[in-house]
């Protein structure tokens, strides 16, 4: 009787284990909370003309459920690279070229989670111009916030005719920048930068603001 009292206290003792190990192993299990932000344009056929808009994805898997090497992103269905695993909760992807609205799914090793909420796709309004064959005008009526700013930080270039933008310059010095739409580009400004006008190009000419942007240190 003993003996076999204790292989049942062994038993229980094993499928408690195990289902504690299951919880484990669910806890780890990929998911998608939110991601930042809520809409973006895509990247353009060529690579050139709309860059794609940089997405935050939130939720929890990344890099516990496996190898970074096997995470995937897709904007409903429509595959793009890992530009960046921050942590286990946290990655950066861009929005790919042909991506359409809808959910955002990721994928790991261990599985697949699939966002509750839609992202929306912006098409990038160069490649329609394009498609159109309409002529791109010259950019003007530009206006930026901040007004001021250290190196690095973000600024938001609004005006008229980005369509087409190939170049955003901090005075003669060229910048890093992202055109959300035909009236907006967010940018940033560069550690060599000094005060001045910030201008907007594309293939009609170039554009500048009546005021100069003023880089603090």
């Amino acid at each position: 009787m003993s003996a076999r009292v204790v292989g049942g206290r062994v038993a229980v003792m094993m499928a408690v284990a195990f289902g504690a190990l299951s919880c484990v192993g669910a806890a780890l299990a990929v998911t998608v909370t939110s991601f930042t932000p809520i809409m973006g344009m895509a990247v353009s056929q060529d690579g050139s003309s709309c860059p794609g808009a940089p997405v935050r994805i939130n939720g929890s898997g990344f890099i516990n459920d496996g190898p970074a090497s096997a995470v995937r992103v897709s904007f409903n269905g429509t595959s793009t690279s890992v530009e960046s695993i921050g942590s286990d909760a946290l990655l950066y992807v861009r929005v790919p070229a042909g991506a359409k609205s809808g959910p955002v799914t990721v994928t790991t090793a261990a599985g697949t989670a699939t966002s509750s909420a839609s992202f929306t796709v912006d098409p990038c309004p160069y490649a329609q111009a394009d498609a159109l064959n309409v002529q791109a005008s010259v950019p003007s009526f530009i206006h930026f916030k901040p007004a001021s700013g250290k190196p690095g930080t973000r600024v938001t270039i609004t005006g008229t005719s980005f369509v087409g933008a190939t170049t955003v310059a901090f005075g003669d010095i060229n910048v890093k920048f992202t055109l959300n739409s035909p009236n907006q580009i967010t940018a940033t400004v560069p550690k060599n930068a000094k005060s001045a006008r910030v201008s907007v190009i594309n293939n009609a000419g170039a554009g500048k603001s009546s005021k100069s942007f003023k880089v603090t240190k």
